[in-house]
């Protein structure tokens, strides 16, 4: 097990490399706090509940996780008055772009995928690119979160892009916040905010239902096949939205401004 806290980042790339190429099924990870890079797999659950660092496991440049079947489980705010914000935890932070396969689990945390920069990590440029598939993801303040290091004009980080592909989420506060969106064959339930990206989201064959605020909110979004309904708003857009004819909503708005698209059943 290696801790990278106290290292260099180029010091940490290399060893936790080394690592990884030791084995032709990537490095095993059984334990709170571990970085890997390359390929990595989770050898037990991880109940981190009690744990005190930043995230549960940290992957460092393009490298891919497997869960393996197993679950990681973490802490969120409002779950218990000992936990109070700022001391949340990640579950899964990769510095630039990552792949995370299941079958698996991730459980209570201020993220459950963080893609993307963070203080300590000064990387240049780091972009968050994610590709997430056959998870189930819950009780988080953010299931999935894309962002990248570089920042705009007015100070905020421009975010990144997210593909997920047989995803389970339900009670996350906002289940995936990205710059653009691809999701597939998922399920998004019963939180606060389903789907949100500045630029685009693309879903097929899925369901966005029973989040109390909105279901989706973009620029644009494409829809092939899915369900967007129970909702608050159910689709909140710049641009009218693209639906097939067999994708339903309830209602539609015009970036919050009053207005429908006339897109939706109760428009």
């Amino acid at each position: 097990m290696f801790h990278c806290r106290l290292l260099t980042l180029t010091a940490c790339v290399l060893l936790v490399g080394s690592v990884a190429n030791a084995g032709t099924e990537g490095r095993a990870l059984s334990q709170c706090g571990e970085v890997a890079s390359g390929r990595a797999y989770l050898a037990q659950d991880l109940d981190c509940s009690d744990y005190t660092g930043d995230f549960v496991v940290g992957l460092l440049g393009r490298t891919t996780l497997d869960l393996n079947g197993f679950s990681i489980i973490g802490k969120a705010p409002g779950s218990d008055v000992s936990v109070p914000f700022g001391t949340e935890l990640e579950l899964i932070w990769c510095l630039k772009n990552c792949t995370v396969v299941g079958p698996g689990t991730l459980q209570s945390g201020l993220y459950g995928i963080h893609a993307g920069a963070r203080s300590g990590w000064p990387v240049r440029g780091a972009v968050g690119k994610v590709a997430v598939s056959d998870v189930s993801i819950s009780d988080t303040v953010v299931g999935i979160f894309s962002d990248r290091l570089r920042r705009g004009s007015n100070g905020n980080p421009r975010l990144g892009k997210v593909r997920a592909d047989r995803l389970d989420m339900s009670g996350n506060k906002t289940a995936i916040r990205s710059g653009s969106i691809r999701m597939n064959e998922s399920t998004v339930a019963d939180g606060t905010i389903g789907l949100q990206a500045v630029h685009s989201v693309r879903v097929g064959s899925s369901s966005v239902t029973g989040n109390s605020a909105y279901g989706v909110t973009a620029r644009k979004v494409h829809a092939v096949a899915s369900d967007f309904t129970a909702n608050g708003i159910d689709l909140i857009t710049r641009n009218r939205p693209r639906l097939d004819a067999a994708t339903v909503c309830d209602h539609s708005a015009v970036n919050l401004q009053g207005d429908t698209w006339g897109v939706c059943r109760l428009d």
